[in-house]
């Protein structure tokens, strides 16, 4: 979404929406201008995507880490 308009943007916010999508997580690729409207129009339902970040989906349970987590190297 980063080249889009902010009607282009809008729309695909408001198409999202349409489809009962309750939680967003735009990545840098997104663009700030499109990470703004979504974080305005979603509230607490926007998460900020990143390197690092941890993503835990458990039973339609979500829970996102408030800071980039370091890797654990002794599991490796």
């Amino acid at each position: 979404m980063m080249r889009k308009q902010p009607d282009q943007i809008k729309a695909a916010i408001n198409r999202l929406q349409d489809l009962k999508v309750d939680t967003v997580m735009p990545a840098h690729c997104s663009g700030a201008p499109a990470k703004e409207m979504f974080q305005s129009l979603y509230g607490k339902q926007f998460h900020a995507a990143g390197v690092g970040r941890l993503i835990v989906l458990d039973q339609g349970r979500l829970t996102v880490s408030t800071l980039p987590v370091k890797p654990d190297h002794d599991s490796e």
